[in-house]
């Protein structure tokens, strides 16, 4: 009889998102100082994360699919990239704890 379950993934979750908040801020002041980093690293995948969103929440809406999405600006793309690479960082050190540990 299980008396009470304790939300272990929800706190997993919570903690992988406040890590990943630091992270992905050292990661937009990087890119701020380091132009190769933002053009290279941060810039397209802002872009592409752009990109997708938008078609998926036009194709959401049965709405026509534009030809051409606007880019965004190369600052709203770096924060963008930023986060998202801050999230990448983040997750596969958790999957990477996880792996270890059903391993071992």
């Amino acid at each position: 009889m299980v008396i009470g379950t304790f939300p272990i993934g929800k706190v997993f979750i919570f903690t992988m998102k406040q890590i990943s908040k630091p992270v992905s801020k050292v990661l937009k002041s990087y890119a701020r100082h380091h132009p190769f980093f933002r053009r290279i690293v941060c810039i397209p995948p802002g872009q592409v994360y752009n990109n997708l969103e938008v078609r998926l929440k036009l194709h959401l809406l049965k709405l026509k699919q534009p030809k051409r999405v606007p880019p965004l600006t190369p600052a709203m793309a770096t924060r963008i990239g930023a986060d998202i690479l801050g999230e990448v960082i983040v997750m596969s050190i958790g999957v990477f704890l996880l792996y270890y540990e059903v391993t071992r």
